[in-house]
């Protein structure tokens, strides 16, 4: 079988999104059945035996070429590969397949939700505005007339939406919960004697991302409480200064981006800080739950889904600067313990399997 991953729109440094592009390669990579084509908008990934990469530079730097390519000229070029299954990773299906079995997968939440509705004239908004309206228009047009697309989701929540908008029912709807590498586990937890906690936000300088009400909470802590909180930002000082403006407090140090093994170690040691209002799962939490952290957690449908019934959570209003502070003087009475864990040799192509088992009929065979 062959199988035609298509992503022009992403990046390496685009965050989440790429980490489910990259664990859809190495699952692929290891597959011993069927072949792939990696049609992306840059150079991201080497070829393999059963691999082969194609590089649209040229529409990554164009949106409207883009636009073009999925809705007209761009299905021809892909038949040409003779594809049998064709999976779009960027949130709209691929006109004028015919026949051709596809596959959507939708990781972009923000025209689905209800909670913010972001404008034009205000400048931070602009983007989002543009992803919530114009780019949303797009995805639920796409989906919705292109009947015989599947579309592949992280949450029920994201399945609901969709139903409910009448974008698809519910037999072309495929939930796929992410998960992480079973060679990530806590092998033991330590208490520890240290009064102070630090908070850990690993993500990305969007607005909706909702850092501002972690330093809100911090300016409403009197100053014995305030004087034992550490926060960590993966921003780095531009990211920072363009989505909240002015000096960054003394409790609040920012780590620009790091790795996924980097995030695991500070993890292990910290507080999940999420306060994200708008997400599609919210995977940093999964990581917290494997490795037994506490998480302090926006109360938004999407991520109690996420935390499931775990109990090590705390919950807080996401728009509340002083739900959030007192929460995080409930947090400061425990005990404080520090995880070790094991993460030698991660194996990134367990972690989409059943999803390349569904988008290939099973006959995905590891090698």
């Amino acid at each position: 079988m062959k199988i035609l991953i298509h992503d022009i729109a992403v990046k390496r440094n685009s965050g989440g999104v790429f980490t489910i592009l990259r664990q859809v390669y190495e699952a692929a990579k290891v597959d011993k059945k069927n072949n792939y084509i990696f049609v992306l908008g840059s150079e991201l990934f080497t070829e393999t035996n059963n691999i082969k990469i194609v590089v649209r530079e040229n529409l990554q730097k164009n949106y409207i070429k883009r636009i073009f390519f999925d809705f007209g000229v761009g299905s021809k070029q892909l038949l040409e590969y003779n594809p049998d299954v064709v999976v779009s990773m960027q949130n709209t299906s691929i006109f004028g397949l015919r026949k051709t079995k596809q596959y959507v997968y939708l990781h972009q939440p923000l025209p689905f939700q209800n909670a913010f509705h972001f404008v034009p004239w205000v400048k931070k908004e602009r983007k989002l505005f543009f992803y919530q309206y114009v780019v949303g228009s797009i995805i639920k047009l796409s989906l919705k007339w292109n009947k015989n697309s599947k579309v592949i989701v992280q949450s029920q929540w994201l399945k609901r939406e969709l139903l409910s908008r009448k974008i698809k029912k519910a037999e072309q709807i495929v939930v796929s919960y992410p998960k992480l590498s079973s060679n990530v586990r806590v092998n033991s937890q330590t208490q520890t004697d240290e009064k102070a906690i630090t908070l850990f936000f690993p993500s990305t300088a969007m607005l909706y991302k909702n850092h501002r009400v972690v330093l809100n909470a911090l300016n409403l802590l009197d100053k014995e409480h305030k004087n034992l909180v550490n926060v960590l930002f993966t921003l780095d000082k531009t990211e920072y200064s363009n989505l909240i403006g002015g000096t960054v407090p003394d409790q609040v140090k920012l780590l620009g981006r790091i790795d996924h093994e980097k995030v695991l170690k500070i993890l292990s040691r910290s507080t999940l800080i999420f306060p994200s209002q708008i997400e599609s799962y919210g995977l940093p939490i999964l990581e917290a739950k494997s490795l037994k952290r506490p998480v302090l957690v926006n109360n938004i449908p999407v991520l109690r889904e996420t935390v499931g019934n775990y109990d090590d959570v705390h919950y807080f209003t996401g728009s509340s600067a002083s739900d959030l502070a007192n929460e995080i003087v409930r947090m400061l009475k425990q005990k404080n313990t520090i995880s070790e864990y094991v993460s030698e040799n991660i194996d990134d192509s367990e972690v989409l399997e059943d999803l390349i088992k569904v988008i290939t009929g099973n006959s995905y065979d590891k090698k």
